[in-house]
């Protein structure tokens, strides 16, 4: 058994700079990470966390269909929705598994601003089925933003064999390296499956608002993560 992630953009906001410099954008709900699988005895979970909101609504599709659940162990599927601290903890439970149940599943989390979907691919792995060597681009370290001085790092640690090629985009356009933009990528030296991803905005502005987005392609997949950032002032 196997999971895929889904190349839908899901926009991590960073909090990591004075808000007086940037500020998360407000409104619909925030996830922190990707839909993740964790496998269980009797199925496996489908998971993430968000910001806490105590009006988040969720709805779980598989392949664009509603899927319905209850609190009830004997259930096919069993969603979660509940505060764990600071987070709101989302999850789908999938139990007695089969073949059947691979295909693409989504959630839609809902409060009085608007809505957010995340996304994972559950694969049924065939053991007769042939391998392709190799590992999927995942984002192993959601990126995020960092200054230092006149410069705005924005900073990503991604998985991948072969070597990803890395493209950066502001909204649909493709950012280039030049007087504005600094691209810089390396291998982590303990692992030289981690790739260190970095784009550096000289001399930010407001004008330099919008989503980032950042994409990992090789020969077994592609993936990408956006970063919403916002200048302002108070």
């Amino acid at each position: 058994m196997s999971t895929q992630s889904t190349t839908q953009k899901t926009p991590i906001v960073d909090k990591g700079l004075d808000a007086q410099t940037i500020k998360k954008l407000p409104g619909p709900p925030e996830f922190t990470e990707e839909l993740r699988m964790r496998q269980e005895t009797d199925g496996v979970l489908l998971e993430s966390f968000l910001i806490y909101e105590p009006e988040h609504q969720a709805t779980w599709f598989k392949d664009d269909v509603p899927l319905l659940g209850a609190l009830d162990f004997e259930e096919k599927y069993q969603p979660f929705l509940e505060r764990r601290g600071d987070w709101t903890y989302c999850a789908l439970a999938i139990r007695h598994l089969s073949n059947d149940d691979a295909g693409n599943y989504m959630v839609n989390v809902r409060n009085k601003h608007g809505e957010k979907a995340n996304h994972v691919r559950l694969s049924m792995k065939d053991e007769n089925a042939p391998t392709r060597g190799g590992i999927e681009p995942t984002f192993f370290r959601k990126p995020s933003s960092r200054q230092e001085g006149k410069k705005l790092h924005l900073e990503c640690e991604i998985e991948a064999l072969p070597r990803p090629d890395i493209f950066w985009y502001l909204g649909t356009c493709p950012i280039e390296e030049g007087e504005k933009y600094t691209l810089f990528r390396a291998i982590q030296p303990s692992n030289p499956n981690i790739h260190f991803v970095r784009l550096t905005i000289n001399d930010p502005s407001s004008a330099d608002g919008g989503n980032y987005v950042v994409k990992a392609v090789n020969s077994v997949g592609e993936k990408d993560c956006t970063l919403a950032l916002n200048f302002g002032g108070e």
